[in-house]
Formats: structure tokens, sequence, C-alpha cells
């Protein structure tokens, strides 16, 4: 016997009267379904904060790949001469 009446227990269990069966635990199922959609919904929120952040540092290596090809154009990155 389980404490508390659990429904392992059959003389406790709530059971359909047309086939005899414990019947499943609708609160159970509501929370299963609860987690499994907030676990979703905040898996979905990090994949669209991750996608933006990988945006913004594509974004941000772009413009620095363009300043060292102006500052190499440019002369900056030579190494010049030290003649003294």
């Amino acid at each position: 016997m389980l404490p508390g009446g659990g429904t392992s227990n059959s003389q406790y269990a709530v059971t359909d009267p047309k086939t005899g069966q414990p019947v499943s635990n609708g609160s159970r199922n509501v929370w299963v379904t609860e987690t499994s959609l907030a676990t979703a919904l905040n898996v979905s929120y990090m994949a669209t904060q991750l996608s933006l952040f990988s945006l913004v540092v594509g974004v941000a290596l772009l413009l620095a790949g363009v300043d060292f090809i102006v500052l190499a154009a440019g002369g900056a990155l030579t190494r010049r001469d030290q003649t003294t």
C-alpha cells in the first residue's frame, strides 16, 4: 500500500465505471502540457536572442574588416624604416 492512497493502489484508485481501469490524472496531464509548452516558449525566445546576438557580432566583425582594409590601403599598417 502506498501512503496517501496513490493510484498504484487498486483499492484507492479512481476507476472508470465502464472499463474498470484506473482513470488518468487530469491535473498531472495539465501540468505536463504546461511545462512542455513553457519550455518550448523559452527555447524559442533564447534562439531568437542568440540569432540577434550573432547578427550583431557579424556586423561588428564586418566593420572591423572594412576598417583594416582602409588602414592597409592608406598605408597606416606598413612598417617604416627607422634610420638614425
